[in-house]
């Protein structure tokens, strides 16, 4: 796996460098009209992810239709979500054109804004900073410029569990990790169903286990010392990263997660814990649609936040506006106008509200979304939402994620140790930076990248 996204990182920077959106010579003016003559605006993304999402979608680009009737919208699902980075290199081979572009923040982050896939916007969204809450776009900021914009709710991780079973059995919201270690034994004890099931065969949602566990082992100071690793002055084989590795084994060793979390994904891990087959689960709070969307009226969910490991430190949660949109550097060049007047447009709340809150209500990234406020969305504002830190995998590289992500279910089962798993973490760093990896990439660029992702012009209107 690690092979596979090193050479695909390595063939989209390839693909990159080749032309920009100024530069791009399949996108030519042929590709900015619709046979009848209209203008086309093409929006790419992933297949989407949360219940009525794309009608969504698809009635904020009706509207915008009605309302520029020189404009035909299309839009392209395709992939996954963690296909990303090899759906928009297979359109870059394919000379598509994409003018926005919705993913997830972390691979824009970690690879596409590097590899030069991305427009560089701070001028173009000038006119419309003002939409986005307080610090939603210092969050899409890399080398002093943005790249994205966030277009969803602020996300975190969290314990759900079946708030009926906890009361029939008399439990109470574990905060330390002896007092989970109590209530799943109870639980074990009374049903004889696993305490907690992860979505384990989705590599990407065990990394969020070592975000958690890594805060508290660092003293808090995960992101600064995984900033200082990646800038080649910080050694990442220490006793905090050990003891990160060795408290997710814990959950293992005291019986709180089984070896039967390794093989099941989303799908599985929601109908088990719908129907009872597991009291718990950990994900993320963008999960929370779907959750409910599949155990309905069966019984109430609540949440709780990752348990004190270490005695005296405070949990501390990883966090970020997930879902983004940004400009490609597979656009039409002369649709920069018709581009921002899109985001005009999608970027008014009544018109983007369906779909920032498709996930979850909690901290949506538009001003003026109006949240319903339910229980859910109350506890997570008042206590997690008071110690949130950047997610580590939108920081540190795809390489370093998939190590971390095959680790931790091979360290907690016991298939590797965790003085093993740090050590190929540090590996795989030194084998990056010997393949020219650099992690402050913008200090790095010449004049000449930089004019790759510069926008063809910045238009006088947006066409309002």
């Amino acid at each position: 796996m690690k092979k596979v996204m090193c050479l695909i990182l390595a063939a989209v920077m390839m693909a990159a460098m080749l032309a920009g959106c100024a530069q791009n010579g399949g996108n030519d003016a042929s590709d900015g009209g619709s046979s009848d003559g209209k203008r086309v605006l093409t929006i790419g993304g992933h297949i989407r992810m949360y219940p009525n999402e794309e009608e969504y979608w698809q009635k904020v680009a009706d509207d915008f239709m009605a309302e520029n009737e020189d404009v035909e919208v299309v839009i392209k699902w395709n992939g996954s979500f963690e296909d990303v980075v090899e759906s928009l290199q297979a359109a870059k081979m394919n000379n598509e054109t994409i003018d926005i572009y919705s993913c997830g923040a972390r691979y824009i982050r970690n690879t596409l804004v590097q590899a030069g896939m991305c427009v560089d916007l701070t001028e173009l969204i000038e006119p419309y900073a003002d939409r986005w809450i307080d610090g939603a776009l210092e969050s899409a900021t890399l080398g002093g410029k943005i790249w994205a914009l966030p277009m969803g709710s602020t996300g975190t991780v969290t314990f759900y569990y079946n708030m009926a079973m906890f009361d029939e059995l008399g439990l109470e919201i574990p905060q330390t990790f002896d007092e989970l270690v109590e209530v799943c034994r109870v639980i074990k004890e009374e049903k004889g169903i696993t305490p907690i099931l992860q979505q384990g065969s989705l590599a990407g949602y065990w990394p969020m286990w070592f975000m958690e566990t890594y805060a508290q082992s660092s003293g808090h100071q995960s992101v600064e010392n995984v900033e200082a690793f990646l800038s080649g002055d910080y050694d990442f084989t220490g006793e905090a990263e050990i003891q990160a590795f060795e408290m997710i084994k814990q959950f293992f060793d005291e019986g709180l997660i089984d070896t039967d979390s390794l093989n099941t994904d989303a799908d599985g891990m929601r109908a088990a814990f719908a129907q009872g087959k597991s009291a718990m689960f950990f994900g993320g709070t963008w999960e929370y649609t779907n959750v409910m969307d599949v155990i309905g009226d069966s019984f109430e969910v609540g949440v709780f936040e990752f348990p004190e490991m270490i005695e005296g430190v405070t949990p501390q949660h990883g966090s970020g506006c997930g879902q983004s949109i940004f400009v490609p550097t597979l656009c039409n060049p002369e649709n920069y106008d018709l581009i921002m007047r899109f985001i005009e447009f999608f970027t008014r709340p009544e018109n983007c509200g369906p779909i920032v809150l498709a996930a979850s209500e909690l901290l949506p990234s538009i001003n003026g979304i109006e949240t319903s406020g339910d229980e859910f969305i109350t506890y997570i504002n008042s206590h997690h939402a008071n110690s949130l830190v950047t997610y580590l995998d939108w920081v540190w590289p795809n390489e370093i994620n998939d190590v971390v992500a095959s680790n931790i279910p091979a360290v907690g089962a016991g298939y590797t140790t965790a003085e093993d798993a740090v050590q190929e973490i540090q590996s795989t760093y030194d084998r990056l930076v010997e393949e020219g990896y650099v992690y402050a990439w913008w200090d790095e660029w010449t004049e000449e990248d930089w004019a790759k992702v510069e926008p063809a012009f910045i238009p006088d209107t947006y066409g309002q």
